[in-house]
C-alpha cells in the first residue's frame, strides 16, 4: 500500500483539506462507518453512480434540472409539468 500526504489533513477522525482543494479518492475505497459530505460530483461531468441502493434519511430530496419531456432513456427521471415522471426509454 502507499499513503501520500500533501494538503489534506488527517485530525483525529476527520479528512480535510486545508486550502480548500478538491480531496479525491481512488480505485475501491471502504469506509467501515459514516461518512459525512457536502457535495458528491464527478471530476468529468459525468454522471456519478451509486451501486447497491441508495437511501435518503432527510426531509427534503431536491431533483434540480430534470429535463421537460420525456429523455427516451428507461428509468430517467422527467418533469412533466409539475408531475415526476419515470421514462420507460
Amino acid at each position: 500500500g502507499e499513503v501520500i500526504i500533501d494538503s489534506p489533513l488527517v485530525i483525529n477522525s476527520t479528512i480535510k483539506s486545508e486550502d480548500s482543494s478538491l480531496i479525491e479518492f481512488y480505485d475501491d475505497v471502504k469506509i467501515n462507518s459514516s461518512l459525512i459530505v457536502n457535495t458528491i460530483s464527478s471530476d468529468d461531468s459525468a454522471q456519478v453512480t451509486v451501486e447497491d441502493g441508495l437511501t435518503v434519511n432527510g426531509a427534503v430530496v431536491m431533483l434540480s434540472n430534470l429535463p421537460t419531456s420525456n429523455p427516451n432513456n428507461a428509468g430517467q427521471l422527467w418533469d412533466d409539468s409539475g408531475t415526476l415522471k419515470i421514462s420507460q426509454g
